[in-house]
């Protein structure tokens, strides 16, 4: 980012010097009568100390970086910047001055010729001086609302992170609690399984997405627990190509959705059912699919309540992550619930 704004600065700047020098050289019928040489090497000369002057009084001003929300300084700054650039200028090229004025060049030089020259030079220098701060003020403006839109997102990607960990605890211990009666050396390896879980959980950052492969590691582990639970009646199909797992998808994307189909779903039916995850690559998306065998006669689960939690926090995070880019749909059909996931491709 920083590299193009440099080239974007260099481009307006070396632009905007250029055309004033276009501006001061023409029409031709105000330049004395002198050789051409003396002309271009005057102009060169002009051109190069107004790129230089300015360009220094950048390096300090942002050396100095005054603070912007002031109104003084955005004042100040730049009324005085263009005085003293512009008098620093005409004690340059106040030798040479008379190449800007051909009704002068067979005049003596006197004291009103030389302070119309130095008000030239300030004129010819206040145009860069107010585009450039306006345009710096602007940027400002810009990375500031970006900053601040950031920290919004960072403050509900936070809320959420509060909001699923818990959600996803309670979900999880009173799969356990249903082992530990009836299944006591079962119950002991879903907490080993639960301790593995959590371990990858704390160290999943909400604000930046994971690897398919890392989201696979956890849904693996949220389906181990699972299986000692419900034994014969869940069968877990798993088909996401080595291929894919590089790419980069939002953290628990796959384990909340296979958590809601293991709870409305298979939890439901006495004959359990079967959890189906996969993934494909579908142009410059990938496509994230976890079917279970149910219904969507829950439907009321997906309003906002205590049972959609992880739904809507999957929803709200994926627009925050991705924005427009991210799809996500849940239909039913034949007797299985089908919930997908579009994203874009990201390494």
């Amino acid at each position: 980012m920083y590299q193009n704004k440099e080239k974007l600065f260099w481009k307006l700047h070396l632009s905007w010097w250029a055309i004033d020098l276009i501006y001061s050289t023409f029409p031709t019928y105000k330049l004395p009568e002198v050789s051409p040489f003396n002309l271009i090497v005057f102009y060169l000369f002009h051109y190069c100390s107004m790129v230089g002057l300015t360009y220094l009084y950048r390096l300090i001003y942002n050396r100095i970086n005054p603070i912007e929300q002031n109104r003084f300084y955005l004042i100040f700054a730049p009324l005085f910047g263009v005085i003293v650039t512009g008098g620093i200028f005409f004690l340059i090229n106040s030798h040479d001055f008379i190449y800007h004025y051909k009704y002068w060049e067979d005049k003596e030089y006197t004291l009103e010729m030389r302070w119309a020259y130095l008000i030239d030079c300030i004129w010819d220098s206040l145009p860069w001086f107010l585009g450039y701060h306006l345009f710096r003020y602007a940027r400002i403006s810009t990375e500031r609302e970006i900053e601040l839109e950031n920290s919004l997102q960072d403050s509900e990607l936070d809320r959420l992170r509060k909001q699923l960990n818990p959600h996803f605890l309670f979900n999880a211990l009173n799969g356990i609690k249903a082992l530990v009666l009836t299944a006591p050396k079962q119950s002991r390896e879903a907490i080993g399984q639960l301790s593995d879980l959590l371990r990858l959980s704390l160290k999943t950052n909400l604000k930046e997405n994971i690897f398919l492969g890392e989201e696979v590691e956890i849904l693996d582990n949220y389906l181990s627990i699972e299986k000692i639970r419900f034994e014969d009646r869940m069968k877990i199909e798993i088909d996401i190509p080595i291929s894919l797992r590089h790419y980069k998808v939002l953290p628990f994307c796959l384990q909340i959705l296979a958590e809601n189909g293991v709870k409305h779903g298979i939890g439901k039916l006495k004959n359990g059912g079967i959890i189906k995850v996969s993934a494909e690559k579908e142009g410059n998306n990938l496509s994230l699919k976890v079917i279970n065998t149910g219904s969507l006669n829950y439907s009321s689960d997906f309003s906002y309540n205590n049972t959609s939690i992880g739904l809507e926090n999957l929803k709200r995070r994926l627009k925050i992550n991705f924005g427009e880019r991210a799809n996500f749909n849940i239909e039913e059909t034949n007797g299985f619930v089908v919930a997908t996931i579009i994203l874009p491709l990201e390494v």
